[in-house]
């Protein structure tokens, strides 16, 4: 968040928090000037309940800490947990196109190998159990393929299904009725013991086909089944030593090696960083 100064009365400088609002201006007039009890701002009418601000005038008393929010802004957050969510769906949207890609590679793999390897006439060798094991896997296969692709994908702006899509786009919206109970009345506020999960009575969200993996299957040999997901933690960095990590409790601004070494620690202390 960016920090503004103001002076106060007696000349001194304060940091005040900057602020953003969404919208028109016109609109943000509009939201001031209804009435207090419902959430308008009683400063811009008068005792009477006249509206006596203007939306010149509003322009003119706002205070320059206070801007629009544009997508600059929303791209300008660094904190940990906007970094975290970008990141985490980034893989998630990685890990599935090559997830899809591996499948239809073994996928074409079986078929070629079925293709160049024609069935026996005895059903009695082991020529035969082999293809039909292979013949097997490759139907299990194609039935995992179109399971993922209902369940995870959708199809893209373009119509095309070759372009990666996911359903997960807005994650909150898709899940909201699908992992709490019904909504309260007329309103769509959900009981506020399912929003804190204590509620044991919630659906179970069932994962789609191809995530549902509880150990790695045998066929999958390069990982196809294994999500990485990276996430932002802490750092510091000493300014003789460099970066560190120091587990030790109340003790992880302090860099190792200078406790190690006295002798070698710097005047300045380590600065926080983030990797």
């Amino acid at each position: 968040m960016t920090n503004k100064e103001l002076k106060d009365e007696d000349g001194k400088k304060s940091k005040v928090a900057k602020q953003y609002w969404t919208g028109t201006l016109y609109s943000l007039y509009q939201e001031a000037t209804q009435d207090p009890s419902k959430g308008g701002f009683a400063g811009f009418r008068d005792k009477d309940g006249n509206i006596i601000c203007k939306q010149v005038t509003m322009e003119q008393m706002m205070p320059h800490f206070f801007s629009r929010l544009t997508d600059n802004h929303r791209e300008d957050c660094v904190c940990t947990d906007c970094q975290n969510g970008d990141i985490c769906h980034q893989d998630l949207w990685k890990w599935a196109g090559n997830f899809k890609k591996g499948l239809d590679d073994l996928i074409a793999e079986q078929k070629e190998w079925l293709d160049n390897n024609p069935s026996p006439i005895s059903n009695l060798t082991e020529e035969y159990r082999i293809r039909e094991e292979v013949k097997e896997r490759h139907r299990d296969m194609c039935k995992l393929v179109k399971g993922f692709t209902q369940d995870s994908l959708k199809r893209a702006p373009d119509g095309k299904m070759d372009k990666i899509a996911l359903k997960w786009d807005s994650t909150a919206e898709i899940l909201q009725k699908e992992l709490t109970c019904q909504s309260v009345g007329d309103t769509e506020f959900h009981p506020y013991k399912c929003c804190i999960g204590k509620c044991d009575d919630c659906p179970i969200w069932r994962l789609p086909r191809g995530m549902d993996f509880k150990k790695t299957p045998e066929w999958d040999t390069t990982g196809l089944t294994s999500i990485i997901y990276r996430v932002n933690e802490p750092g510091y960095e000493c300014r003789e030593h460099g970066h560190f990590t120091n587990e030790t409790k109340k003790c992880k601004t302090k860099c190792p090696t200078c406790i190690r070494i006295p002798e070698e620690k710097p005047d300045k202390n380590p600065r926080s960083l983030q990797d």
